[in-house]
């Protein structure tokens, strides 16, 4: 999937402008946990086509954030992976903080253990330790790839940032907070662990920080899209537009033409 493409989803000039089946990666859902029953859905259908043909050799990785977990579609979405025994990886990103809401607030016990709660294998992982998030998901899409059931994998991370553009963390997180966290920062842990194995040096980094520049201009460039054609929007609503869809469409296209 293009950069731009998932730009141009999150700046709602597309509602998702790749091929969800060809690069088998879902379109954004933007409802919080609701995602977690697309997954379980689609792994069903894995399922059913590893019955036809027992060649398929395939899983749903599914991930949501620790806020999701307080919400009924991810319960919901767990019960039916566990009845089901459906091939799909939950990843339950814990960055600490839902929003405003600190995870202590939703949950009195890590969140692993809500999913042992459903009968789903579960583990926590250090999520600010790169190999150890790859070596676990790998390990949990083998289990569910193997007929095995569904695996929950909670990586407990944290959020340095805010969480939107309106929010403001310094109301709600202290100063020395983020300096702990900061020292755990996986991408200079990374750094740190490779230069120890003398797989990068001064060199590659200089390299890499060159890459990293243009990147940051292509990603620039990716923003400014233009905007949509909001008619051809209501395209995708349904795989098949239903008449009450093609009726919407008919009228805003007058309200654009004289009506606004």
């Amino acid at each position: 999937v293009e950069l731009s493409q998932v730009l141009a989803t999150w700046r709602g000039t597309a509602h998702c402008p790749w091929d969800t089946v060809a690069t088998h990666f879902s379109a954004y859902p933007v409802m919080i946990g609701s995602g977690t029953l697309h997954a379980v859905g689609y792994a069903m259908g894995i399922q059913r086509d590893k019955a036809a043909d027992p060649s398929v050799d395939a899983a749903v990785l599914d991930f949501h954030g620790d806020g999701a977990m307080s919400e009924g579609d991810t319960n919901e979405a767990y019960v039916f992976a566990a009845a089901m025994k459906a091939p799909v990886v939950f990843c339950a990103v814990n960055n600490q903080w839902a929003i405003s809401e600190p995870t202590s607030v939703q949950a009195p016990t890590s969140l692993y253990r809500r999913g042992l709660g459903f009968g789903i294998p579960s583990v926590q992982v250090d999520g600010n330790d790169v190999l150890a998030v790859a070596a676990v998901l790998s390990a949990a899409l083998d289990h569910a790839r193997s007929d095995r059931g569904p695996v929950m994998v909670e990586t407990w991370t944290y959020r340095t940032g805010a969480h939107t553009t309106t929010d403001d963390p310094t109301r709600y997180r202290t100063a020395q907070t983020d300096e702990y966290w900061a020292g755990l920062d996986p991408i200079v842990r990374m750094q740190k662990y490779l230069r120890s194995r003398e797989l990068i040096d001064d060199d590659w980094l200089a390299e890499l920080d060159e890459r990293a520049e243009q990147f940051g201009a292509q990603v620039r460039d990716a923003v400014h899209q233009p905007d949509p054609d909001p008619v051809a929007l209501l395209d995708d609503v349904y795989a098949d537009p239903t008449p009450d869809v093609r009726a919407d469409q008919r009228e805003l296209a007058e309200w654009l033409q004289g009506g606004q």
